[in-house]
């Protein structure tokens, strides 16, 4: 009778041990598939991100190749105003809807020989957003050096 009761008693061991290892395998697999998806979240947020980034650098060397254009130019052909761009960045036909203006005005009206040159790029960004970006710059007349 000693016996059997060992071997009762063996197996009801072994069993429970055998519930307890669902239990921390259901657990494991759990916090293992959380840890997953988190993953694939950050993996998401990281791309869109980068996307963002791109096209903010796209769109600053579009606005820094016009400004650049505009002070290769000479003093007296930079007209006063607002235009699109005149240069080109092949760039710019990755962003979305863009739309460029550079505006042109006297820095100050006692100051001729010094134009503000403002460039603006606006585009439909992340999620149908509106982006829009500028940089301000002045071009003074170049003279003649004796």
């Amino acid at each position: 009778m000693t016996r059997r009761r060992k071997s009762k008693q063996s197996r009801v061991g072994r069993n429970a041990c055998l519930g307890a290892s669902y239990l921390e395998l259901t657990a494991s697999l759990f916090i293992l598939s959380v840890g997953i998806m988190a993953s694939f979240q950050l993996f998401h947020f990281t791309m869109d991100r980068m996307r963002v980034v791109k096209e903010e650098g796209i769109a600053m060397r579009a606005m820094q190749n016009e400004v650049e254009w505009l002070r290769a130019r000479p003093f007296e052909e930079i007209a006063l105003g607002e235009t699109p761009f005149a240069s080109s960045t092949p760039e710019l036909s990755q962003l979305v809807s863009a739309t460029s203006r550079v505006k042109v005005d006297l820095f100050r009206p006692d100051l001729p020989e010094l134009k503000r040159v403002e460039a603006t790029l606006t585009w439909r960004g992340d999620q149908g957003r509106t982006v829009t970006r500028s940089i301000v710059s002045l071009v003074a007349e170049k003279r003649a050096t004796p």
